[in-house]
């Protein structure tokens, strides 16, 4: 799948009326100081729902959506990714299969980013949508020290 720059996230949510000008000036400003993906930015403030952040990425970049509630990710391909980089990314490997590592997002990657994971990961990618606080579930719950038996996914 052909990856789009995320650099233009902001223009299309613009473009699209699903924030205004005030508040992607208020976020652009808060991501210059502090860093941080633009869009983690817009829903941590309230400026529109993680859900329909996911759905403008399902929309405008064409990946599917995975709701991470309702998946079990493999616990093998989680020691691909350090929690460090899963965390600062906002991403989650959830399965493999041979070279193919299948990868849950919160927001699109930039090409940096993507050739860094294969290089770590040393697998070819693909892709899902999942929200922000999915993605953080997961990761608080599948990279946790010491897992408890009985206890379920997110």
């Amino acid at each position: 799948m052909e990856r789009r720059d995320p650099k233009r996230i902001g223009a299309s949510l613009l473009r699209e009326g699903i924030i205004s000008r005030t508040q992607m000036k208020e976020a652009l400003e808060i991501r210059k100081k502090e860093g941080g993906f633009l869009g983690y930015i817009l829903v941590k403030r309230g400026f529109l729902p993680e859900e329909e952040l996911a759905a403008h990425f399902v929309e405008e970049y064409g990946y599917p959506y995975l709701p991470l509630s309702h998946y079990e990710v493999n616990p093998e391909t989680i020691k691909m990714i350090p929690k460090e980089i899963a965390r600062k990314y906002l991403i989650l490997p959830i399965d493999k299969t041979g070279i193919l590592l299948t990868i849950a997002h919160a927001s699109p990657l930039g090409t940096e980013v993507v050739e860094a994971l294969k290089e770590l990961t040393k697998c070819s990618l693909t892709y899902y949508i999942s929200t922000i606080s999915e993605i953080e579930k997961a990761i608080d719950f599948y990279y946790r020290e010491s897992k408890k038996e009985g206890t379920s996914p997110p």
